[in-house]
């Protein structure tokens, strides 16, 4: 009806409010509801107030033939909430002059053991992009919502464009300009066109870039002298810092033997930071001992040290290759964990 999707009735529209929100109490509430303006006459709201006042009636919704929608509010004292009304109802829209058309009707309750919840409107979806991608600037924002809603897009308190539901609950849209270049994370709120407004969806991380992908052979030659090639041997004193080293000459190489169990690295800035990459890592180490290292990655999100599959250590004694790879698009710094060390490459793309 006029652009919005809708119930159109005769005499009464029932609803029941869930039980696990409100039932059998004594509770204050506000009815929100957008109707379509047609005809003459009047809506109001009834409520259940209790075994002896069902139909309690509040509120009158003027009609007054604008042909528009429009939202109005009624508030309720008292209401019981029982399902005492037809059909096991709790509230109804009544009105003696019929037909009249709805779009929706929001509820906010209060009250003894109400729970702090908003389930109406619910928070949108984004679909598009998928957290971890990397979009073009000019790339859209999509997802689903209620139907009819208008969805607000934001980078954090920042709007980045706004989009009108259509009746399946599809929208899209794209902020003017493009997205700024770099990672960022985007959450969306809905309106319904009564007003009521959502929470926050889940945020979205994602790169934005126009710039093509490449990828970057990156690597550290350890020792008395450290050589760095886009990655750096890390000796840095830090909250928690566990990886100083010594070094030395093992078997004809130059090396850094751990102290404490770890080894940091850094990724130059200029060839990766604060992405999603795919990485793999080649390392030449010195074989002695037994157990096992790994390589620990920040991925940029819950684990700031994640591992690679476990390097074993046969006691041969020897230097010897090993190349692992991470199992998810990481951030790109990194820590390598691990009793001996000669030298190390990354490959990141």
């Amino acid at each position: 009806m006029a652009g919005l999707t809708a119930r159109t009735t005769e005499g009464d529209l029932s609803f029941d409010i869930a039980d696990d929100v409100a039932a059998t109490g004594s509770y204050d509430a506000k009815v929100t509801v957008s109707y379509y303006d047609s005809g003459t006459g009047s809506l109001s709201v009834q409520f259940d107030a209790g075994a002896k006042d069902r139909y309690h009636e509040v509120g009158t919704i003027a009609l007054t033939g604008t042909d528009t929608w429009k939202t109005a509010d009624v508030t309720l004292s008292g209401a019981w909430f029982g399902g005492l009304q037809s059909a096991g109802g709790d509230l109804r829209l009544h009105s003696a002059v019929s037909p009249f058309t709805v779009h929706s009707v929001g509820l906010t309750v209060t009250g003894a053991r109400v729970p702090d919840r908003h389930a109406f409107p619910p928070p949108p979806a984004i679909t598009t992009p998928r957290g971890g991608a990397t979009v073009k600037l000019g790339s859209a924002v999509s997802g689903t919502a209620i139907p009819d809603g208008t969805v607000t897009v934001r980078e954090v308190s920042r709007v980045l464009c706004t989009a009108t539901a259509d009746d399946s609950g599809a929208w899209s849209c794209a902020p003017d300009g493009g997205f700024t270049p770099g990672r960022q994370t985007a959450t969306a709120t809905v309106a319904d066109p009564g007003g009521m407004v959502s929470d926050a969806s889940a945020g979205v991380a994602f790169d934005a870039s126009d710039l093509p992908p490449g990828t970057a052979v990156v690597g550290s030659v350890v020792g008395a002298t450290d050589h760095a090639y886009g990655m750096s041997e890390d000796e840095r004193p830090s909250g928690g810092f566990d990886g100083p080293t010594t070094a030395s000459v093992v078997d004809g190489l130059s090396a850094r033997t751990s102290t404490q169990g770890n080894i940091y690295f850094d990724v130059d800035d200029s060839i990766a930071h604060a992405g999603f990459y795919t990485a793999t890592f080649t390392l030449s180490y010195y074989d002695q001992g037994t157990g096992s290292f790994s390589v620990q990655y920040d991925n940029g999100g819950s684990d700031p040290y994640k591992s690679t599959a476990g390097i074993a250590l046969t006691g041969s004694n020897t230097w010897k290759t090993a190349t692992v790879t991470a199992p998810t698009p990481t951030s790109a710094a990194s820590s390598t964990r691990r009793p001996t060390s000669g030298c190390a490459t990354a490959v990141v793309n």
